[in-house]
């Protein structure tokens, strides 16, 4: 049933454009939620152990695996490498040809560029005040980054390391997320318990949507481009249908729910529920709720690889590796103290992570199957 719409309309557009490319845009193989940040609780480090069934609601998590088709890769099994990065950081993302990472740190209110073959400093490229999300689109020219202490998006242009545009959205902006062909933007804003709309060509405001409050993960359906937002204080999704920007479904997931990961090819939504600690696991067709997957200790982000057939928990100081046939944990990786951020490169498939020590001192890890 489609709920009333709760769109604030501010500058007129057409908004089917993007289905145009849509089917090519759905052939990627990876699903990434990239800049996502810790969920700011500070719970004990307590083992990890294997996901077991937790009554009929902790059904497989993506179908019959019996059916499933092989996997084309295998997740990732432990900590390559690691190296220093900015202090304080706060949100990470990877472009897409896996040559650079990007590093947002929220005192310094800079994003810091690293070149990936040797984990050396590309430049510091400074941004709007608190960053506290990134995005890098699709053809690796540009990266969106939400600035939480002034409601801003600052455009970096990755070629020549400079911000290139400011865009002012909402208030405390934390999440973003694009279109299938990149022609829009979606903010979610913390405080103003909305999702802004923003042309990408133009830097326009196009308007708002009202979500839950206290918005914060944003992910994006590639094969209709349903844009998919989770509530931390309400507890819900929304589903939101990106040609009329009506709201088609608000299902209730876990307590505190701050991050929402794609998986296309088996169609579901992973929901990350800091509160009660839990993965929420939802039909992407039916839009219903499909099983609920018990951890131990409260995950702030989450990422589908969809090639290896697998979901990255980052949980305490652990990444959970999940098969997303069984929904159970097939393996647990350690991590040092204080992640704070995880991003999926698609084409490698190897997983990044960020995180501080005690003194603020910032790190990054990346996980890959070898």
């Amino acid at each position: 049933m489609i709920m009333p719409t709760e769109f604030t309309q501010r500058t007129p557009r057409g908004r089917q454009h993007w289905l145009l490319s849509v089917g090519a845009v759905a052939a990627a193989s990876a699903l990434v939620l990239t800049g996502c940040s810790g969920s700011g609780t500070s719970e004990t480090p307590s083992p990890s152990p294997a996901l077991t069934s937790a009554g009929p609601s902790s059904a497989p998590a993506s179908g019959d695996s019996a059916t499933a088709a092989p996997r084309e890769r295998s997740g990732v099994t432990s900590v390559a490498r690691t190296f220093p990065v900015n202090r304080h950081p706060v949100a990470v993302a990877v472009d897409p040809a896996g040559q650079m990472l990007l590093v947002a740190s929220r005192f310094d209110s800079v994003v810091s560029l690293f070149g990936l073959a040797g984990g050396e400093l590309i430049a510091d490229v400074p941004v709007g005040g608190s960053p506290a999300g990134i995005v890098v689109s699709p053809d690796g020219t540009k990266a969106y980054v939400a600035n939480s202490g002034d409601g801003t998006v600052s455009v970096l242009d990755l070629n020549t390391h400079q911000v290139v545009q400011t865009i002012t959205v909402g208030t405390r902006p934390l999440r973003l997320a694009l279109s299938p062909d990149a022609t829009v933007l979606y903010v979610t804003n913390s405080v103003d318990g909305t999702l802004s709309i923003v042309d990408t060509a133009t830097g326009a405001d196009l308007g708002v949507v009202t979500v839950g409050q206290r918005p914060a993960g944003v992910s994006v359906d590639p094969a209709n481009g349903n844009i998919w937002v989770v509530s931390r204080s309400d507890a819900t999704v929304s589903v939101i249908d990106p040609a009329t920007y009506g709201i088609s479904a608000v299902l209730a997931v876990g307590s505190d729910a701050v991050d929402v990961a794609i998986d296309g090819t088996a169609r579901r939504a992973y929901v990350a529920n800091a509160g009660d600690a839990s993965i929420s696991v939802i039909d992407l067709d039916a839009l219903t709720v499909v099983s609920t997957v018990p951890l131990t200790g409260g995950p702030s982000a989450v990422a589908v690889d969809e090639l290896a057939q697998v979901g990255y928990v980052l949980a305490l100081n652990t990444v959970r590796v999940v098969d997303t046939g069984t929904g159970e944990v097939v393996r647990t990786i350690e991590l040092s103290e204080g992640p704070s951020g995880m991003t999926l490169q698609p084409a490698s498939g190897s997983v990044f992570v960020i995180g501080a020590d005690s003194s603020g001192q910032g790190w990054a890890a990346e996980l890959t199957a070898g």
